[in-house]
């Protein structure tokens, strides 16, 4: 079977759903060799839009490439590599595209099944980056009534599908991501004295990690922790892991009228390899936010042997279980109770981190790439 795959993310910076594609394609050809992969995306559209792939075309420092065009051509340059792709995957012989990042590309030819991540947009679109507000809404509604299958990563995802575009349940298959191997506990004190050094970051702290915008109630998190240092009196700095989004200025301001410049750290994008010390340096994860499809943090933190406090919003109940202190994420004094009691109740403390080391071994990349496999055998045959 030839399997054209939408690889878009891996041009940028990795957050989830790079994560997710880089893993799952990763899988599939670890999975079953005999089908034929081809990338589109990470090489210039005019030159080789859907790239031939080998497990060695994935490593982490592949060349990506990207092609933009200057206002005011771009929306006729759009047309044009919209045409121009369905040629392409017509002259491959292609069997399915593989719409990773909620759209796809359609024709008479081949199939097509796409990934809907999360309808964020649905349920914050006041929350949502504009521009990513206008790819969601201009376009998701028919291609997931066009689509041959769709693929959610939760069932709070699949139940959202249902709601806003009335698609039948059938049509929908929900395969949860997995857990990359490197989040584990480390027992290597020098590792992890190394990072501390190489961040400046203080001996006990709060961690959150994931792109700083609105949807992920950062601005809570921080009324939360001010709550935490006047009421509680903790020694805690709060270290912010990720790139900045849309909106994130607010955040910055909150901050600086609270007085909390010295106390809040942000340290921008890092490594998976570093961010696994982070997890394990870290006394407690904190995952506030207000809607999340899957939910990778939690379950990196989780398999780092990390307490966790997250929502008991969207898919985030779903994906932690009891493993976790679930939270109200529009209550300042709920999220500073479950930090609270995750640092002074050790026994609550020792409990979610059982569960959670046991709680991850439910999420597994193998495992999604055999039901994705499956999927695609399912759709061919029809």
């Amino acid at each position: 079977m030839k399997i054209a795959i939408d690889a878009r993310p891996l041009a940028s910076p990795r957050t989830g759903v790079g994560n997710y594609i880089l893993a799952l394609i990763t899988n599939l050809i670890s999975s079953n060799q005999s089908h034929q992969y081809h990338l589109y995306g990470i090489s210039n559209i005019l030159e080789d839009p859907f790239a031939p792939i080998n497990p060695s075309t994935l490593a982490d420092n592949i060349d990506r490439k990207a092609f933009y065009a200057a206002f005011p051509f771009n929306n006729t340059i759009n047309r044009f590599v919209k045409v121009y792709r369905r040629l392409v995957l017509r002259s491959l012989d292609i069997d399915i595209f593989f719409g990773t990042g909620f759209k796809g590309i359609f024709g008479r030819s081949f199939k097509t099944i796409i990934t809907i991540h999360d309808m964020a947009h649905k349920h914050y679109p006041d929350y949502i980056e504009p521009k990513i507000l206008r790819y969601l809404q201009g376009g998701l509604f028919n291609d997931a009534q066009m689509a041959d299958l769709i693929i959610t990563v939760s069932e709070s995802t699949k139940r959202d599908v249902i709601k806003f575009f009335n698609i039948n349940e059938n049509k929908i298959r929900v395969i949860y991501h997995g857990i990359d191997g490197r989040f584990r506990p480390i027992y290597n004190k020098d590792m992890l004295i190394n990072i501390q050094r190489k961040y400046n970051l203080s001996n006990k702290f709060l961690l959150y990690v994931g792109t700083i915008q609105p949807r992920k109630n950062i601005l809570g998190l921080i009324k939360a922790y001010r709550v935490l240092l006047e009421d509680s009196k903790i020694n805690h700095d709060l270290v912010i892991v990720g790139e900045h989004g849309w909106g994130y200025k607010e955040i910055h301001q909150l901050i600086k009228y609270l007085e909390l410049e010295k106390r809040v750290i942000f340290t921008g994008y890092i490594s998976n390899n570093d961010l696994t010390c982070f997890y394990n340096l870290a006394d407690v994860f904190v995952f506030p936010s207000y809607y999340e499809g899957f939910g990778f943090p939690v379950l990196e933190a989780m398999a780092c042997g990390t307490p966790v406090v997250t929502s008991s919003a969207s898919s985030l109940l779903e994906v932690a279980g009891d493993a976790a202190i679930l939270v109200d994420p529009n209550s300042v004094e709920d999220i500073a109770g479950g930090i609270r009691r995750l640092l002074s109740d050790d026994k609550c403390r020792n409990i979610c981190i059982e569960k959670g080391l046991k709680r991850v071994g439910k999420f597994n990349w193998r495992t999604t790439a055999i039901k994705t496999l499956e999927a695609f055998d399912d759709v061919a045959g029809k």
